[in-house]
């Protein structure tokens, strides 16, 4: 009989630690999966603000194209402008240059010898007419040259402001374009 009690003993404190054992195993599972869906969530929440950094990240390097193609176009059209100016000074300087050189070439008093030379008093006040007609042309070639000269300074200044501008954005957009790398390696991760 004590075999038998010693066998059921046995065998009682073998089941009891079997269940104890499945209990801690149990235990054990429930918290390795919980622990492990803590995680996934996490990594699900990192994933989703990854995706909105790289949308933000692509709604500004398409902002940013826009903006250096629009400088490019606004260039380009600055630069145009400029050298229309620039012809127009050339010409305007050429065609003052040809009247002063015929007014010094054909007459040696200029304007004072046009109007000495009348022969009668209305021609006179004809001639005063003319050489009044000449100065005032010439002093609107000189006033469309001088306001060239500006406008092509100006031009020249908003370029130049245009250039900075457009380096101000390529550095932008390298830098957009670095933080896109660097938001998509740490994605794959």
């Amino acid at each position: 009989m004590k075999k038998i009690v010693s066998l059921i003993t046995v065998c009682a404190v073998v089941v009891s630690t079997n269940f104890i054992y499945a209990d801690n195993k149990e235990d054990n599972l429930d918290k390795k999966l919980n622990e492990n869906r803590q995680e996934q969530t996490t990594i699900v929440n990192k994933i989703k603000d990854l995706d909105e950094k790289v949308v933000q990240i692509e709604a500004n390097i398409s902002k940013t194209n826009e903006e250096i193609n629009k400088l490019d176009e606004e260039i380009n059209s600055t630069q145009e402008e400029i050298k229309t100016l620039e012809n127009n000074i050339k010409d305007n300087e050429e065609a003052l240059g040809k009247r002063l050189k015929a007014i010094n070439n054909n007459y040696s008093m200029g304007y004072l010898k046009v109007i000495l030379s009348s022969s009668s008093l209305s021609d006179f006040f004809n001639n005063i007419y003319i050489v009044q007609q000449v100065i005032e042309q010439d002093k609107v070639l000189l006033k469309e040259l001088d306001d060239n000269k500006v406008a092509v300074e100006s031009k020249e200044k908003e370029l130049e402001n245009k250039n900075k501008s457009k380096k101000n954005l390529n550095h932008n957009y390298k830098v957009i374009m670095n933080q896109y790398k660097l938001t998509k390696v740490s994605y794959k991760h």
